[in-house]
């Protein structure tokens, strides 16, 4: 289970145009961003609520975002093709 590393754009048509977008470089700011997320929904959080729901659903956001890997999304139109993948 490995979230995605690379977006690659590919935009066919009268002018083709590939851009590789490096996504690995946003996942420290991510992981510091769900830090102070956590930090801030455990201060506050009632002492009365279960934490187990919240483990779940951390671990069912990494599964969806690690769904993202190998996602392939293509656009057509009469004039341009537009294809999105992430790897």
């Amino acid at each position: 289970m490995m979230p995605p590393w690379l977006l690659v754009i590919k935009i066919g048509g009268k002018r083709r145009v590939n851009l590789y977008l490096p996504i690995f470089l946003l996942w420290p700011l991510v992981g510091i961003l769900w830090i102070l997320a956590a930090i801030i929904s455990l201060i506050q959080s009632r002492p009365h609520n279960a934490h187990r729901g919240r483990w779940h659903q951390i671990l069912v956001l990494l599964q969806v975002v690690s769904a993202l890997s190998g996602l392939l999304v293509e656009v057509h139109n009469s004039q341009d093709d537009v294809f999105i993948e992430f790897i």
